[in-house]
C-alpha cells in the first residue's frame, strides 16, 4: 500500500502573525474562514507538533503547520516587502481617517440643518406652470 505523499506549502507573513483558520482560507486549504474553523475543531491540526484546536491561534514566522497530507512553513517577510506593505497600511489608515472627518463633518452639517425652512423646497409658480395647469385640468 502507498502512502500518499505530504504536500509542503510555504507562507510568506505580512504582518505580525496570521489567525489559523485565515491561514488555510489564505492557502485555498478551506473555502472560507468557517470551514478553516471546522478543520482546526477537528483535531487533525498541530503546531510545531502541538495539537491544536484554538481556531483563532496567532501564527508566526518560523512555525510548522501540519494537516493531514499538508505541511505549511511560515516564513517571514522580506525587509523592503515588509516596509511596503507598512507604507500602504499607513497610507489606508490617513485615508480612513479623512473619510471619518469628512462623514462626521456631513453629519453635523444635517444636524443642524434638520427641521429649518433652508432645506425644505417651496412650490414657485412660474408664468409658463400656468398653461399646464389648465391642460391638465388644475386650475388655481
Amino acid at each position: 500500500m502507498k502512502n500518499k505523499p505530504i504536500e509542503v506549502q510555504h507562507f510568506t507573513l505580512r504582518d505580525e502573525f496570521i489567525e489559523l483558520h485565515n491561514l488555510f482560507k489564505v492557502l485555498g486549504i478551506a473555502g472560507s474562514g468557517a470551514e478553516g474553523k471546522v478543520l482546526v475543531a477537528s483535531g487533525n491540526v498541530t503546531v510545531d507538533g502541538v495539537l491544536e484546536l484554538r481556531k483563532s491561534a496567532k501564527i508566526r514566522a518560523g512555525q510548522l503547520v501540519k494537516l493531514p497530507g499538508t505541511t505549511i512553513n511560515v516564513h517571514a517577510p522580506d525587509p523592503a516587502e515588509a516596509a511596503a506593505h507598512a507604507e500602504r497600511v499607513a497610507a489606508a489608515e490617513i485615508a480612513m481617517k479623512a473619510v471619518n472627518v469628512l462623514k462626521a463633518a456631513k453629519a453635523k452639517v444635517a444636524a443642524e440643518t434638520k427641521g429649518t425652512a433652508a432645506n425644505k423646497t417651496k412650490r414657485v409658480d412660474s408664468p409658463f406652470s400656468a398653461p399646464i395647469r389648465r391642460k391638465r385640468g388644475i386650475v388655481k
